[in-house]
């Protein structure tokens, strides 16, 4: 159960201070497996609306903002990985696992990562297998592990105490708004989590003040995950 919600970590802690390769998915799987992790890995886009297909999930890019692509996200969520974990191996092994069950569904920031002089409004959303966590039943309680795991973690993240919920476009999130302290600086984050089909689906917003979570929270009002 540990697994579960490592990666909805791992993924975001290299975004508030703002490649790596494609896991070879087909070689550790048998093929109807391996076609369906390939499937569930390709999100498209319309112009600036993005879609995956395989989890019903759309949502639409703010005009002149980023998009990541999923090598990239992959490298973010390995980078996060190494600051997750630092020396802990038992961490590092727990990391190395999650990263196995990820998909990542889109990474939209406002300006590129790493571009230097002002913070960096973000939205990520991944999907986890969390067919290992049966006891995780709503996105509380995946919110929850990730909230303990972070307490083991070499990055600490301050969650709030309360679980909440909000309706995104007709679909119930279960959400919990979180702090990093860097430097003199605080970054805030808002932890979304819904389950579905054995699977988390859940999105993480980061921004440094108010102007940062109305551009973020206009990206949330276009998001839809359908039946």
């Amino acid at each position: 159960m540990k697994l579960a919600s490592a990666s909805l970590l791992l993924c975001t802690l290299t975004l508030v201070s703002c490649g790596s390769k494609t896991p070879d998915i087909a070689s550790k799987d048998s093929k109807p497996e391996a076609e369906k992790k390939v499937a569930s890995r390709v999100t498209t886009n319309a112009g600036n609306k993005f879609t995956n297909e395989f989890f019903n999930v759309s949502v639409e890019k703010p005009e002149g903002w980023y998009a990541a692509d999923n090598k990239e996200a992959d490298a973010q969520r390995e980078r996060g990985g190494e600051m997750m974990a630092g020396d802990d191996k038992n961490m590092k092994a727990m990391v190395n696992a999650a990263q196995q069950k990820t998909t990542p569904l889109f990474s939209f920031f406002e300006v590129p990562p790493g571009t230097p002089g002002k913070p960096n409004s973000n939205i990520i959303a991944i999907a986890e297998d969390i067919k290992g966590a049966p006891g995780v039943k709503t996105g509380c309680d995946y919110l929850t592990l990730a909230k303990n795991l972070s307490a083991k973690s070499q990055v600490k993240i301050e969650f709030a105490d309360k679980c909440e919920t909000k309706s995104i476009n007709g679909t119930e999130f279960n959400f919990v708004d979180a702090q990093i302290s860097m430097g003199n600086q605080t970054i805030k984050q808002r932890y979304f989590a819904m389950i579905r089909n054995e699977h988390a689906i859940s999105m993480v917003q980061t921004f440094a003040d108010d102007s940062g979570k109305a551009k973020v929270d206009k990206v949330l009002e276009t998001v839809t995950v359908k039946n």
